[in-house]
């Protein structure tokens, strides 16, 4: 397995959910590559990267902790499977190498580059009535001015960012609604998302971690106090969580939603029973997850790779 992710000096190395991964991956002797995205390249027509094999991760995963062969270089042909982890902004910077990916050795992409491509995870789901909360995806000023009218209070996101990163809860009501929005479409020229808020965030949203379109790990997260965001990196509060019936029912069809697009590695946030956000570009929180419920997710995730 061959994991291509940001530099290596920017990653969180004991938090970081692919250090993890390819953590179990050597326990369970499955030959496990990083590759710095940057070495992504196209060289007298052929795709060719830079990557290293690991050989060994102390205990905690600390940043000196991790053990790697020379690094080679090689085409992404010969790997079995290639993870695609830098983390968004979904921008050139991130579609480009995989762009290149794609032509050297498409197939062997996980998660399925075209879904990566065509997919967003701000709204791919809203195609699935009664998934996700009433929303619109415009960058029409009447049309976005309209639906925050018709529900007073709406959740602002722009469609590339991740990590609550430019959302914002926008009130009809204010004279500064009509300006934020202005600024998030870069002038009325790009899309965002509205959402209409729900109410049930003060209670928190449950992460679910798919494998294969099933759930695999459950918690609760906690927003900030006096926010309506989560922020785990901030101080939210992680839980161990169940999920109801409507909220069972709604997993289900978003594991035959994942499956159908080949999606095999998801992480899905459900408020309220509906789905505000999933995430196939970079899931994360496996090392947080496992700490809150105490269960070894990353085995049951390599293993479902592996087999």
């Amino acid at each position: 397995m061959l994991w291509v992710t940001d530099p290596w000096s920017t990653l969180d190395h004991p938090r970081e959910t692919t250090l993890r991964l390819m953590e179990e991956g050597l326990r369970l002797k499955i030959p496990q590559y990083w590759c710095d995205v940057k070495t992504v390249r196209m060289e007298r027509s052929r795709v060719l990267l830079d990557a290293a094999r690991l050989t060994k991760v102390d205990p905690g995963r600390a940043t000196g902790g991790f053990v790697f062969a020379p690094l080679r270089t090689t085409g992404p042909e010969e790997f079995d499977q290639i993870h695609y982890r830098p983390d968004p902004p979904v921008d050139h910077a991130y579609l480009h190498p995989l762009q290149l990916l794609w032509l050297g050795a498409g197939r062997k992409l996980v998660n399925c580059a075209e879904s990566i491509f065509a997919l967003n995870e701000k709204h791919a789901l809203m195609t699935e009535a009664g998934l996700m909360p009433d929303g619109i995806v415009s960058s029409q000023q009447e049309r976005l001015m309209g639906f925050l009218r018709k529900k007073l209070r709406a959740v602002l996101k722009p469609l590339h960012l991740a990590q609550s990163r430019g959302v914002k809860l926008l009130e009809y009501s204010t004279a500064e609604a009509a300006e934020l929005l202005r600024a998030a479409t870069a002038d009325w020229s790009q899309p965002v998302i509205l959402q209409e808020y729900l109410p049930e965030i003060q209670h928190g949203e449950k992460r679910l971690w798919y494998v294969d379109g099933r759930v695999v790990s459950i918690v609760l997260k906690k927003p900030l106090a006096g926010d309506f965001r989560v922020n785990i990196d901030g101080g939210s509060e992680l839980k161990p969580a169940a999920l109801t019936r409507q909220e069972k029912s709604v997993a289900r069809r978003t594991g035959a939603f994942l499956r159908k697009h080949r999606i095999r590695l998801c992480a899905v946030d459900l408020i309220g029973g509906k789905v505000t956000d999933f995430n196939h570009t970079s899931p994360g929180l496996v090392v947080q997850m496992e700490q809150t419920n105490g269960n070894n997710i990353a085995e049951t995730i390599m293993k479902c790779l592996d087999s």
